[in-house]
Protein backbone atom coordinates (compact mmCIF):
# COMPACT_ATOMS: atom_id res chain seq x y z
CA UNK A 1 0.00 0.00 0.00
CA UNK A 2 1.32 3.31 -1.12
CA UNK A 3 2.21 5.91 1.69
CA UNK A 4 -0.81 8.32 2.59
CA UNK A 5 -0.56 11.95 3.78
CA UNK A 6 -2.28 12.33 7.15
CA UNK A 7 -2.87 16.23 8.15
CA UNK A 8 -4.47 15.16 11.75
CA UNK A 9 -6.87 15.70 14.25
CA UNK A 10 -6.84 16.94 17.52
CA UNK A 11 -8.13 13.09 19.06
CA UNK A 12 -5.17 11.58 18.13
CA UNK A 13 -2.70 14.46 17.92
CA UNK A 14 -0.11 12.87 19.99
CA UNK A 15 -0.33 9.53 18.77
CA UNK A 16 0.15 9.81 14.68
CA UNK A 17 2.24 10.29 12.14
CA UNK A 18 0.45 13.72 11.10
CA UNK A 19 1.42 16.50 9.07
CA UNK A 20 0.16 18.51 12.03
CA UNK A 21 2.16 17.04 14.49
CA UNK A 22 5.34 17.51 12.61
CA UNK A 23 4.68 21.20 12.09
CA UNK A 24 4.97 20.91 15.77
CA UNK A 25 7.73 19.32 16.09
CA UNK A 26 9.50 22.03 13.29
CA UNK A 27 9.07 24.57 15.31
CA UNK A 28 9.79 22.86 19.00
CA UNK A 29 12.94 22.08 16.79
CA UNK A 30 13.85 25.68 15.54
CA UNK A 31 13.31 26.71 19.26
CA UNK A 32 9.86 28.13 18.95
CA UNK A 33 8.79 28.58 22.99
CA UNK A 34 5.10 27.70 22.91
CA UNK A 35 2.90 29.11 25.58
CA UNK A 36 -0.77 28.54 26.79
CA UNK A 37 -3.41 25.64 25.89
CA UNK A 38 -1.78 23.22 23.11
CA UNK A 39 -4.94 22.95 21.67
CA UNK A 40 -5.40 26.36 20.53
CA UNK A 41 -2.19 26.26 18.64
CA UNK A 42 -2.77 22.82 17.13
CA UNK A 43 -6.31 23.40 15.70
CA UNK A 44 -4.34 25.80 13.44
CA UNK A 45 -1.62 23.10 12.59
CA UNK A 46 -4.13 20.41 12.08
CA UNK A 47 -5.81 23.45 9.75
CA UNK A 48 -2.80 24.69 8.21
CA UNK A 49 -1.68 20.31 7.42
CA UNK A 50 -5.34 19.81 5.78
CA UNK A 51 -4.66 22.94 3.75
CA UNK A 52 -1.66 21.70 2.29
CA UNK A 53 -2.84 18.46 1.83
CA UNK A 54 -5.75 19.65 0.09
CA UNK A 55 -4.10 21.65 -2.21
CA UNK A 56 -1.70 19.05 -3.12
CA UNK A 57 -3.69 16.68 -4.04
CA UNK A 58 -5.68 19.29 -5.79
CA UNK A 59 -2.72 20.28 -7.96
CA UNK A 60 -0.69 16.70 -8.34
CA UNK A 61 -0.50 17.12 -12.01
CA UNK A 62 2.11 20.08 -11.12
CA UNK A 63 4.77 17.04 -10.09
CA UNK A 64 6.23 15.07 -12.79
CA UNK A 65 8.72 13.04 -12.21
CA UNK A 66 11.51 12.38 -15.11
CA UNK A 67 14.56 10.49 -15.39
CA UNK A 68 16.91 9.62 -18.07
CA UNK A 69 20.12 7.75 -18.22
CA UNK A 70 21.96 5.57 -20.19
CA UNK A 71 22.32 1.20 -19.93
CA UNK A 72 25.49 -0.68 -19.79
CA UNK A 73 25.29 -0.84 -23.82
CA UNK A 74 25.82 3.14 -23.45
CA UNK A 75 21.94 3.37 -25.06
CA UNK A 76 19.89 6.34 -23.69
CA UNK A 77 17.30 5.64 -21.45
CA UNK A 78 14.10 7.98 -20.45
CA UNK A 79 10.71 7.78 -18.43
CA UNK A 80 8.42 10.12 -17.38
CA UNK A 81 5.58 9.35 -14.66
CA UNK A 82 3.29 11.34 -12.42
CA UNK A 83 2.89 11.20 -8.78
CA UNK A 84 -0.34 10.60 -7.19
CA UNK A 85 -1.49 12.37 -3.95
CA UNK A 86 -2.81 9.73 -1.44
CA UNK A 87 -4.97 11.18 1.54
CA UNK A 88 -5.45 9.02 4.27
CA UNK A 89 -8.97 9.83 5.66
Amino acid sequence: MPTQLYGGSLADFDNTDSMAKAIEDALAGLGVKFSGNPKDRRVMFVGIAHGVINHLQAKQAAFQVSVSGTDSAGDSLSATGSVQIQVQP
